[in-house]
């Protein structure tokens, strides 16, 4: 193919076809609503929310795309591969997944529809933030990961998700500096019972240890102090790890059994990425530091039997 016939193609992906407006059935209003509550959201995420292919998804979000309801946040593949992958010309070819924010003529159709109360902050992504989105969409994978686990079980439901900014823990009475920043916190209802989670995404970019021992020292000062009560309304929460790989999970949990006091340590719980591309909590996917085993979040529990 000649390099103008690529340069076209590639444009395509990226300009609006002008067309008329397409009523916003089922599938396309969730699409856009999803969008406008996580804020950006990949083919493949919105495949699994909406429990499609991601076929489907690109063919109810083009129209949506061309009406100026959402934009795709243009990308390249390098900047969503995973580490562990290799850094060779394979990365020059091919392209990223579309990535769709809600645009404010997208907003203010939601307003209209009362899904929106008020014009929401719409992020600007692009190539010049492009080397945080695959963190971002790390996080997002976790919301969806028990949203998708609460739509299969009867009494379960994510009451509360907060991240980025909305997710930081002061660690002393206000102006204090010294916070805790987990990039979410959420509660988990399961019937009567309740999870806490705070959840980091390692991707294993980071050289060295410096950004684990100052998490590790603010989780401890977190821990033992009344913070996380005042914030979330609970005593108790784990700390939900996900990492690339299990070389990256092995070594991470070492670190944390060598650094961390044992009582501290045991709110840790580590496990592949991967994990999240299934929903529920009872797969032996988890490993805490200090143990070898791999064990369920939580057990599957008869009737009348407490979350350990």
């Amino acid at each position: 193919m000649a390099a103008s016939e690529q340069t076209s193609s590639r444009r395509k992906r990226y300009a609006r076809q002008p067309q008329n407006a397409v009523p916003l059935l089922a599938q396309k209003r969730c699409c856009l609503e999803y969008v406008a509550n996580y804020g950006i959201l990949s083919v493949p995420q919105l495949a699994r929310l909406l429990d499609t292919s991601p076929k489907e998804i690109r063919k109810q979000m083009r129209p949506l795309y061309d009406m100026g309801l959402v934009s795709v946040v243009p990308v390249s593949r390098t900047a969503l591969v995973e580490p562990e992958e290799g850094n060779t010309a394979a990365l020059l070819f091919g392209s990223a997944p579309n990535l769709y924010t809600l645009t404010t003529a997208g907003a203010r159709v939601l307003m209209h529809l009362g899904v929106l109360e008020a014009m929401p902050t719409i992020a600007a992504y692009g190539p010049r933030n492009s080397l945080f989105l695959a963190h971002e969409l790390g996080v997002k994978d976790a919301r969806i990961w028990l949203e998708r686990t609460a739509r299969q079980s009867q009494g379960h439901q994510l009451e509360q998700w907060k991240e980025g900014g909305d997710a930081v823990f002061p660690l002393a009475p206000l102006p204090s500096k010294k916070v805790v920043r987990p990039d979410a916190w959420f509660v988990y209802r399961m019937d009567s019972q309740v999870l806490v989670g705070l959840v980091e995404v390692d991707r294993g970019t980071e050289r060295g240890t410096r950004r684990w021992q100052e998490k590790l020292r603010a989780y401890t000062t977190l821990f033992q102090g009344g913070r996380l009560k005042e914030q979330t309304g609970y005593h108790k929460a784990r700390v939900l790890v996900t990492v690339p790989n299990e070389r990256r999970r092995q070594a991470l949990t070492r670190f944390l059994s060598e650094q961390g006091g044992r009582s501290i340590v045991e709110m840790f719980w580590l496990t592949t990425a991967q994990t999240l591309d299934a929903p529920g909590f009872t797969a032996s996917v988890w490993q805490q530091p200090g143990s070898a085993l791999l064990k369920p979040l939580i057990p599957a529990l008869s009737a009348g039997e407490r979350m350990p």
